[in-house]
């Protein structure tokens, strides 16, 4: 193996470790890849082939920006917008096996609560309260909830008056992106966007308008215009100072 050989597969192994450590927004592990020797080559690199660090750092930049559900199916990825309920917490999960609950309302006690264990709940609207749901979900173990709604309307979910807290994430997509989530196993990773892994890319001297020059579908679209598209104003702000900077 020669130098340059050795060197290109450092900052591979550095990019990969990144774009997992910003989609589980692992701060401290994004700040300790970012002071890596072989970082400066990872953050200036404008190759755009799928396997350079280019790719990388790009991706990295769209999962800083970006909040949704990333699902992961034996026919690649799909991106599912989301909208954050207005009780539990807002903790990423990364690669977790999704499982619908039964019953899929989860108006009753569940019958496959071992097999919510450790896995994203998945449960459709109706039938009880949100917070009763979320608080069956979260009793067999499930590291999440995902609630599908009834149409393509997306909101934030309210809970409700009960004394019993529910501290897992509970999300709530349209009915479209459900039929995806149900139509095979599949694993997800919940995204949050993160303002201070975004900030700590661009301290550390990530050109985060490359993220705009690659092939790569989900990442065509200028990481301003998705945040916008979320809602994100403090990644707008970041990103908008930074490509003053420039």
């Amino acid at each position: 193996m020669n130098e340059q050989t050795g060197v290109q597969q450092m900052e591979m192994s550095a990019g990969t470790a990144l774009v997992e450590a910003t989609k589980v927004g692992n701060l401290s592990e994004v700040k300790r890849l970012l002071a890596r020797p072989d970082a400066k080559d990872f953050l200036n690199a404008t190759d755009e082939d799928e396997e350079s660090p280019m790719y990388r750092r790009a991706t990295s930049v769209w999962w800083a920006t970006r909040h949704g559900i990333n699902v992961e199916t034996s026919d690649g990825n799909r991106f599912l917008e989301f909208a954050w309920a207005q009780f539990g917490t807002r903790a990423p999960i990364a690669h977790v096996a999704a499982v619908l609950c039964d019953p899929e309302c989860a108006d009753q006690e569940l019958r496959n609560a071992e097999q919510l264990n450790q896995k994203v709940a998945i449960v459709k609207r109706g039938g009880n309260t949100f917070g009763e749901k979320a608080r069956r979900a979260q009793q067999a173990g499930a590291l999440a909830l995902i609630i599908i709604n009834s149409d393509n309307e997306l909101f934030a979910v309210a809970g409700d008056d009960s004394a019993s807290p529910v501290t897992i994430p509970v999300v709530l997509v349209a009915a479209d992106a459900g039929a995806t989530l149900l139509q095979e196993e599949s694993r997800v990773t919940l995204v949050g966007g993160r303002i201070d892994i975004l900030k700590a890319l661009i301290v550390a001297g990530a050109d985060i308008n490359l993220a705009s020059h690659h092939r790569k579908p989900n990442l065509q679209t200028n990481p301003i215009s998705i945040a916008a598209a979320d809602g994100h104003t403090e990644a707008i702000r970041a990103l908008i100072q930074a490509d003053q900077a420039s």
